[in-house]
């Protein structure tokens, strides 16, 4: 099993999310997996691997950050 199948989710620019130190969010997307596979099976949805990518605020200006790896490193 691997995961060849990307989902990729954006914000709605007029409306970013604005998280403080601490405060978690949760992000859920749809994604057509049955359509696009035929067999979801096929994915290993036990072990996903995640990247983020935003703006964090050093300084007073925004700097960008990324983040990736498994589910467990988010956790």
């Amino acid at each position: 099993m691997e995961n060849s199948y990307k989902i990729e989710g954006v914000t709605n620019d007029s409306q970013p999310i604005i998280l403080k130190s601490g405060e978690k969010i949760v992000c859920r997307v749809s994604a057509p997996i049955t359509e696009v596979f035929g067999n979801k099976s096929l994915l290993d949805f036990n072990n996903p691997n995640i990247e983020l990518k935003g703006y964090v605020k050093v300084g007073g200006k925004d700097s960008p950050f990324g983040m990736a790896g498994n589910l467990e490193a988010f956790q």
